[in-house]
């Protein structure tokens, strides 16, 4: 018997995508559709929703046009206004949102909105969205990973799959950058999205899964976490980048010794007016450093304003970076790390990563920003 999850839309841009999503993305009942615009939404409706997020501003309208047309379909949908930081508040419940969440840190109340909304309680256990894909058992490229946790995976796929059937492929996570068997039974299915469950996952995938996510960093405050291996400089940051402790001992952590470090800020939230001067402060007293994991959000700042990576010949570099991508052809939206063992070779980083195919359907993939104006941070 199919279980069926509550299918939730979304039309964030990218930035608040990634700030809010994560909490959904932790759920394994909660089906997340990514949307660009009204007319989407209403088309996507077609296939039913429980929910949808919307900002002030979309590209065919506002916040409040969004309303209107979803509440006028059968059955009307419930609209979550979401706020970006530093906006004024442009809507109230009365008139028609079913919430109002102002950024940059909705935290605990977002999820227990979108739990009373939905009519469904918090998850159990850890589950988080993860760059990942899948291969099947003849290397043939299988499906994109929505989700997973120890137990199992998310897996959205074009592959006609049955209740009960057990799956042999490979898993590959983008942030650890390896490739690792498993097994897996399909538990439910939901459109084009199934959910399996490991079966007597390898000690080397379980070591993988327990990186990945013991990778994941909370959404409220900041927090790091150097590197296990002596003397190191390494270290991995996550969260909004605010004073405190914490902020004080990566620090401390970072400018010891005169090695190059390399530090990892995939799950390092937007900047805002002081986090990018604590930011500059910060690289201001690195001898060097490695940047790895760098969110779009932080190239696209970067190539605006370069102090962000402070001055040479000790200035951070990047050596890899998120890229935020999509298909045309079945409008999958994964994102991908372009990697390069020096900055001059991050348009081959890139280009590498546009000649896989989309995962789910099998085709081309295209990045959402223009190539050079993504490269455009090299230059600076």
């Amino acid at each position: 018997m199919t279980k069926k999850v509550a299918r939730v839309l979304s039309a964030l841009t990218l930035d608040l995508a990634v700030a809010i999503e994560r909490d959904l993305l932790r759920r394994d009942d909660i089906h997340l559709v990514a949307a660009r615009s009204i007319a989407e939404l209403v088309t996507l409706s077609r296939d039913g929703a429980a929910l949808c997020l919307v900002e002030p501003l979309l590209p065919d309208g506002d916040a409040h046009d969004a309303v209107e047309t979803l509440a006028a379909l059968d059955p009307p949908i419930p609209v979550v206004l979401v706020v970006p930081r530093d906006a004024p508040v442009t809507g109230t419940i009365d008139q028609g949102f079913a919430a109002v969440l102002s950024m940059p840190d909705p935290s605990f109340g977002f999820a227990e909105i979108i739990a009373r909304l939905l009519g469904a309680p918090r998850r159990r256990g850890v589950r988080r969205g993860a760059a990942a894909r899948a291969r099947d058992h003849e290397g043939k490229p299988f499906g994109r990973v929505v989700d997973l946790s120890l137990g199992g995976v998310a897996l959205r796929s074009r592959r006609s799959l049955a209740m009960g059937e057990t799956l042999a492929f490979t898993l590959e996570l983008v942030i650890e950058d390896i490739s690792v068997p498993a097994c897996a039974e399909v538990v439910r299915i939901d459109d084009d999205v199934a959910a399996l469950r490991f079966v007597a996952p390898s000690p080397e995938l379980s070591a993988a899964l327990e990186r990945t996510l013991a990778a994941h960093f909370p959404t409220e405050g900041f927090s790091f976490r150097p590197s296990v291996a002596a003397g190191a400089r390494d270290a991995a940051i996550g969260g909004v980048l605010a004073g405190g402790p914490a902020l004080t001992a990566f620090a401390e952590h970072m400018a010891e010794g005169d090695t190059q470090a390399r530090l990892a800020i995939h799950e390092l939230a937007p900047f805002d007016e002081r986090g990018v001067d604590r930011w500059i402060s910060l690289v201001g007293q690195l001898p060097g450093v490695e940047l790895r994991g760098c969110p779009p959000w932080f190239v696209a700042l970067a190539a605006r304003l370069p102090a962000l990576l402070g001055r040479a010949p000790a200035r951070a570099r990047l050596f890899s970076m998120q890229l935020a991508l999509h298909c045309a052809t079945c409008g999958d939206e994964p994102l991908d790390e372009a990697r390069w063992t020096a900055p001059t070779e991050a348009r081959g980083g890139v280009e590498a990563c546009l000649a896989r195919p989309c995962y789910v359907c099998g085709g081309t993939l295209a990045l959402e920003e223009p190539l050079e104006q993504l490269l455009a941070v090299f230059s600076r």
